[in-house]
This record gives structure tokens, C-alpha cells and sequence, in this order.
């Protein structure tokens, strides 16, 4: 058996029990992300990953395991004052992609109303990234973001039906991005408004 020094023996189990403990907290971030414990440690370690899209990445894993897939309100207030503060582009598209793999789930967020135009602008300049469901799932974050609320299981009917197609809804909606006015007249502007039907909301 090795004998350590008594400091060294000291730290080394100061070691073992910081490890530890933060196993714990993983391990509780994993199983129940909505818990007190996991949202306090996610906003302690989220700040100090170096590559916030991987770390959302594997967040939203364990929203999908422990929580159903929807995001606690605290981590989704939290995300929003990030996205708001944050003057780097790379933690912004990372914030973007997060929530657009949530509305993807039909788990939206419901905080980030208040820096709702930059969030927008973020999503229309990711859209090509996108896969099919993943674009649809964008154009319903900006259509909650124009509306103030999120969209409820909604879909765009004449994609749905066959009528439309899924570029032509993208089109109308980097049209009315670019189209006169600022953000308040856009929010009155329905990107889709020479649509027949447009977007259809559900009890799911």
C-alpha cells in the first residue's frame, strides 16, 4: 500500500471528493435536469465550457432522458440573457441551434421574446445549416418570436398538404426579413400572408 505524506494524502482526498461530487452532479444533471441541484450546476458550468455547442449539444441529450425534452425555466431564462449579453457570434448560433433542436421536439422555450429580433436574425442566417425538419422547426421559433408566444404543435398547412413547398415558406420569410420597417412593424407583417391557410396549431 503506498503511503502518502500527510499533505499529499490530504489533497488527494480533497481531490477524490471534488471528483466525486461532481460525478453526483452529472449524474443528477443526466437524470433529472429539471431538479434544483442540475439547473444550479448547469449554470455554473455552462459559462466555463469551452465549446458551447457541444456542450448544449449534450445538454439537450439529457432534457430528452430526464425531462421530457423541455427546457426548465430557469435554464431557459438563464439562455436568454446569455444570448443577449453574449458579443460572441459562435455562442449565439450554438444558443440558436439549441432551440431550434427543442421546437424541432415541439419543446419550445418561452424567454427569449425579449431579445426576440436578434434571435431571429440568427435563425434566418442558419437556415441553409439546416436539415427539412430542422428548417420547418426554425420557421416556427421566428414565427413565435413574431408572434410573442410559441407555437403550439403548429405546421405550415399547405407544406403539410403537399400544396406548398417547404423553400417557398423559407422564401416568403426572408422576404418579409427584408422587406421596409423595423422590428415592431415587421411583428404586425404576416411573412405568410398570401398564403391560403398558413400556420395550423394543435392539441398535438
Amino acid at each position: 500500500m503506498t503511503n502518502l505524506p500527510t499533505p499529499r494524502r490530504g489533497l488527494a482526498l480533497l481531490a477524490a471528493a471534488f471528483l466525486a461530487f461532481v460525478a453526483c452532479q452529472i449524474a443528477l444533471l443526466w437524470l433529472d435536469p429539471g431538479a434544483a441541484n442540475s439547473v444550479d450546476f448547469f449554470q455554473r458550468a455552462y459559462p466555463l465550457a469551452p465549446d458551447k455547442a457541444a456542450f448544449l449539444t449534450v445538454y439537450a441529450s439529457q432534457l430528452d432522458v430526464g425531462n421530457d425534452g423541455f427546457i426548465p425555466p430557469e435554464v431557459d431564462c438563464f439562455l436568454s440573457r446569455r444570448f443577449g449579453a453574449s458579443r460572441s457570434d459562435a455562442e449565439r448560433e450554438a444558443i440558436v441551434d439549441f432551440l431550434v433542436g427543442r421546437e424541432a421536439a415541439y419543446r419550445a422555450a418561452f424567454s427569449f421574446t425579449s431579445c426576440a429580433e436578434p434571435v431571429a436574425a440568427v435563425v434566418l442566417k442558419r437556415l441553409n445549416e439546416y436539415d427539412g425538419t430542422a428548417r420547418a422547426a426554425a420557421l416556427r421559433l421566428i414565427e413565435g418570436l413574431r408572434r410573442g408566444r410559441p407555437l403550439y404543435h403548429a405546421v405550415i398547412a399547405e407544406v403539410r398538404d403537399g400544396e406548398r413547398t417547404l423553400r417557398e415558406a423559407v422564401d416568403a420569410y426572408r422576404d418579409w426579413w427584408t422587406g421596409e420597417g423595423d422590428w415592431t412593424a415587421r411583428r404586425e407583417r404576416d411573412p405568410l400572408v398570401h398564403w391560403r391557410r398558413g400556420w395550423k396549431e394543435s392539441a398535438g
